[in-house]
């Protein structure tokens, strides 16, 4: 199953009541860590 950011963002802030943009920095934030953890070795 492919899902696009966008997509996640736009379920999340569904779901939550948030605003696309608080929820897209936060995704942002998350990815960003993921990526960082993956260039350093870690495991996710």
């Amino acid at each position: 199953m492919t899902v696009k950011k966008s997509d996640l963002v736009n379920l999340l802030a569904d779901a939550t009541g948030m605003s696309k943009k608080e929820v897209e920095v936060i995704v942002n934030g998350l990815l960003y860590q993921i990526i960082e953890a993956l260039q350093n070795g870690d495991r996710v």
